[in-house]
Parts: C-alpha cells; structure tokens; sequence
C-alpha cells in the first residue's frame, strides 16, 4: 500500500509536470509561430528595403551624372556670359563713339544752319515783323534773370517803332512741339525780365508734324526753315 501510493504521488506529479510541460509546449508553439511570423515580415521589409536602396543607387548614380553635366553646362554658361559682358562693353564702347560722331554730326548741322541765320534772319525779321536788326546776330552767352550765364545760339538786339528787342533763338535739325516748349522753358523764361522784349526764333530743317509751326506761333515763336534763308 505504501509503494502504491509513492506511486500514485509520482503520477500525479508527472501529469501535473505533463502538464506543464503541455503548457510550456503550446506557448512555445505560439511563440515559434510569432517567431516564423516576424520572421517573414523581417524579410519581406528587408527585401523591400534592399529593392528601394537598389532604386536610390540607381538615382544617386543618376544624379551625379546630371550635377557632371549641369557642372559643365554651368562652366559653358559662365564662359558665354563672359563673352557676352566682353561683347556688351564692346558694344557699349561703340554706342559712346557713335553717339560722339552723332552729337558732333548734330552740333555741325546745328552750327551750319545757325551761321546761315545770322547772314538771312535780319532781312527776314523785317520783312516779317518790322524788326531792324542793330549790329550783328551771332551765338553768345547772356546772364539770365538769376545772374548766372546761359549759352544761346541766336543772340541780337532789334528795335522797332522806337522800342528795342532782344532776339532769343536756337536751331533744331527737325523741330517738335515738345522741342518748342522746351525752348520756351530753358531758354525764355530764364530770360523773363532780364532783357527787354523778347523775341523768339526757331531755325530748322524740317518739323515733324505740319501742327508744330502753328503750336510755335500760338506760342509767340516765329519759326524759319533753312530754305527760306536762300534769297
């Protein structure tokens, strides 16, 4: 009786370690499956991983290759850049001559049409406008009404019924109305009141719009063309 139930406790004591052992089998199943699971999760990602890192190679490869071209076609820019400012100072250096030949071809005409005014305007001012011319019409410097000197190209005294004029005037190869006001403003009226009776001339070749020798008149300045100086 003794043995048998030594017996009977070591059975019980193996099913309950049986048990256990069970227990422990099954969770260790379950974590096995977690395991294998994980696992294949783990290789997928790492799969997935070694496709992107494949693709990024591939675009760093890509890459570099564009910063090698866009690195040469920043030093082809630079060169053509370089070659354009040489370019545009050269072109620069020609538009200051040409303007130079230009302003000194302007000056030319405006002289020569200027030195036939002085020899035609006192026959035609009194032919005009009653005005004798007293000595000479020539290009001077007069002080304005500030005291300070001012160039003009048409420079005289005139009288006429007793009463003495100063003949203020310049040439223009093509004459403007705009030219005519600002005339009027650089010339005239810094001259209001410093001289007595002003009378303003224009010489000219040609007028840009039939109107500008009426605006000139309707402004109290008496125009002449370079045609009406042949006798």
């Amino acid at each position: 009786e003794q043995t048998l139930e030594k017996l009977v406790q070591v059975t019980d004591r193996h099913s309950q370690e049986i048990a256990e052992l069970r227990q422990m089998v099954r969770e260790n199943t379950e974590a096995i499956a977690e395991l294998r699971e994980a696992t294949q999760r783990n290789t997928e990602a790492i799969a997935e991983l070694r496709e992107a890192t494949q693709r990024n190679t591939e675009a760093i490869a890509e890459l570099r290759q564009m910063v090698r071209e866009n690195t040469q076609a920043i030093a082809e820019l630079r060169a053509a850049v370089r070659e354009l400012t040489a370019t545009t100072q050269r072109l620069e250096a020609d538009q200051q001559d040409i303007r130079k030949q230009v302003g000194g071809l302007s000056m030319f005409v405006g002289y020569r049409l200027e030195d036939q005014a002085y020899v035609a305007l006192p026959r035609l001012l009194q032919r005009d406008y009653g005005l004798r011319v007293r000595g000479r019409i020539k290009r001077d410097y007069a002080l304005d009404n500030e005291g300070n000197y001012i160039e003009v190209n048409i420079w005289g005294q005139a009288e006429r019924d007793g009463q003495t004029f100063t003949i203020v005037g310049e040439s223009k190869a093509q004459l403007s109305a705009n030219d005519v006001d600002r005339f009027l403003r650089r010339k005239l009226k810094r001259l209001e009141g410093a001289y007595p009776n002003l009378f303003p001339v224009i010489v000219t070749y040609m007028i840009t719009s039939p109107r500008v020798s009426e605006y000139a008149q309707r402004k109290g300045v008496a125009v002449y063309f370079s045609y009406d100086f042949v006798q």
